[in-house]
């Protein structure tokens, strides 16, 4: 039997049943595109993909917060994990 070094002792228990909240910052880009290539990348997208390149595109990007915020008691007030005050 391998001896038992404090790493593998047992954490505390865990209430699987607590319930948790918590807030996440989501910012959303959108841009519409207009795509020009040159000859030779307009020839090797249609070698690769048996298509055309398109003339329009719509990019979005979805950016996650890392900032964990935390409600005050305050109404509409919150405090950010870096320490800044936001409304």
């Amino acid at each position: 039997m391998p001896e038992v070094t404090p790493s593998m002792e047992p954490k505390e228990s865990t209430n699987l049943l607590e319930a948790h909240s918590s807030n996440i910052a989501l910012t959303i880009f959108t841009a519409n595109v207009d795509v020009r290539v040159d000859k030779k990348m307009t020839e090797e997208l249609q070698r690769s993909t048996k298509k055309n390149p398109p003339s329009r595109l719509r990019y979005e990007l979805i950016y996650v917060s890392p900032t964990v915020v935390k409600r005050r008691f305050e109404i509409g007030s919150y405090i950010c994990s870096d320490g800044e005050r936001r409304v």
